[in-house]
């Protein structure tokens, strides 16, 4: 399943292809995968064929025999998770992870957030945050909609500069922009914590995997260090 995940971006597919709510977890950095495209690219690898309509829950239970987990949202739609960037938002919708270990691990988000002191042009708005199940770095808190943080903070990327509304255009600007939280996790109490607009960076896809990978995850003059080359 590596091989198939390394080779997911260079591919192309269907949308009308993909599986409606199932999604496998790389455990190397937590991305997911939309499971009917990642078996398709694992069978061409391994020289084997799938059925041309096959059923993703066929293969559930073998996902799991090879040490991979498996997200599954209530919800039945086309995502842009696994194939076509990446929009954290989409994690907010209720779901279901499914791990090797038999673990099984049920995401709701229920807590309620305020949703007056979202409104844009609002000055320094407050939000709480609290901890979810740790499935991804991504899912490991659930406050404010990103969608709104970065409606209010651009759709620039703080690291290398691009200008997603202008490369792409809005809608696409939304999945190429994502809504980063300096603040680690770990240093969030039970009880959860207020937050503003200044404890978040608006940074594209590839910027927000990098600063993930510096030693801090308040680092902006070390991301624009790196990515200036």
């Amino acid at each position: 399943m590596f091989a198939a995940f390394d080779a997911m971006p260079e591919r192309q597919f269907d949308t009308r292809q993909r599986a409606k709510n199932t999604y496998v977890i790389d455990p190397r950095d937590g991305a997911l995968w939309d499971i009917k495209n990642a078996l398709r690219v694992a069978a061409d690898i391994k020289g084997v064929q799938l059925a041309p309509k096959f059923v993703s829950r066929r293969y559930q239970p073998d996902i799991l025999k090879l040490g991979f987990s498996y997200v599954v949202f209530d919800e039945e739609r086309t995502r842009n998770l696994g194939v076509a960037g990446h929009d954290p938002e989409e994690l907010s919708a209720p779901h279901t992870v499914f791990h090797p270990d038999e673990r099984v691990i049920r995401n709701e988000f229920a807590h309620s957030v305020d949703d007056t002191a979202l409104k844009l042009g609002e000055e320094r708005p407050t939000y709480t945050e609290q901890r979810v199940a740790r499935v991804h770095l991504a899912w490991e808190r659930r406050g404010p909609a990103t969608r709104k943080i970065k409606d209010q903070k651009g759709y620039v990327c703080e690291g290398c500069g691009l200008d997603a509304i202008a490369a792409y255009g809005k809608e696409i600007a939304n999945s190429v922009i994502e809504a980063h939280h300096l603040k680690p996790v770990a240093e969030m109490p039970a009880e959860g914590r207020e937050i503003s607009i200044d404890d978040f960076a608006v940074l594209c896809a590839t910027c927000h995997r990098i600063i993930h990978r510096l030693g801090s995850p308040d680092d902006l003059a070390g991301l624009r260090t790196l990515v200036s080359g």
